[in-house]
């Protein structure tokens, strides 16, 4: 059931949105063998003969190979886009190509390791042309399950190319601020992509503001 509801939660959300260790359930079939895995492939080189002997259920030779296979590439991807987004304007470059010209709100994440290397980059939410729902617990979860993550960067599109935040925007801000303090992550920037033209909460000196716990929020234009 549980793998039920993470392949449901990916549909309707995307895949991009399910934590390192969700992904391994799924594969798995359970969170235990799901759990293994990960701690697996994080402390190893991925072998064959190792994932056999992790001896879950339904891991046969062919299943194995085919893991390793898709592990290879998946390293292979991952040493070609270790560069470093040290300035706001490569933050920008990094996340405008999935943020531009969108006749509907997209909410996307960019997770970083200590060297401000991006280890993941996934869009959290898709909404409507003046509002998109962000649960901070899960992005702030799937920054804490992802090795090495030290650091967070957000951002999200006005499909009316107004670069001004809201209110809303300002709120949602600092929640992220204290969410992320709250759990020892550094919380970078928040980016408002407006066609070719951008918002950065950090160069514009908000990230210093007050901020409050919360469960949800929505922003809205």
């Amino acid at each position: 059931m549980e793998t039920i509801n993470l392949i449901e939660s990916a549909e309707m959300y995307g895949w991009q949105t399910l934590s390192d260790v969700d992904l391994f359930t799924v594969v798995t079939g359970n969170r235990e063998s799901g759990e293994a895995m990960m701690r697996y492939f994080e402390e190893s080189e991925c072998s064959v003969d190792g994932l056999m002997n992790l001896n879950i259920g339904g891991m046969g030779r062919a299943t194995a190979m085919k893991i390793k296979a898709l592990y290879t590439l998946f390293s292979r991807s991952r040493q070609v886009k270790m560069v470093q987004l040290l300035k706001t304007a490569d933050l920008y470059n990094y996340v405008a190509p999935h943020l531009q010209n969108l006749e509907q709100e997209e909410f996307w994440v960019i997770l970083l390791d200590g060297r401000l290397r991006p280890l993941r980059k996934f869009c959290h939410a898709r909404g409507t042309s003046s509002a998109t729902i962000v649960d901070i617990r899960l992005i702030v979860k799937t920054a804490m399950e992802t090795k090495k993550c030290c650091n967070i960067v957000v951002a999200h599109n006005h499909p009316n190319n107004t670069c001004a935040p809201s209110e809303l925007d300002k709120k949602l801000t600092n929640r992220f601020i204290d969410a992320c303090a709250l759990m020892e992550i550094q919380f970078l920037d928040h980016i408002i992509v407006a066609g070719d033209n951008f918002y950065s909460f950090h160069d514009n000196g908000m990230l210093n503001l007050d901020a409050r716990k919360y469960e949800y929020s929505i922003c809205k234009h």
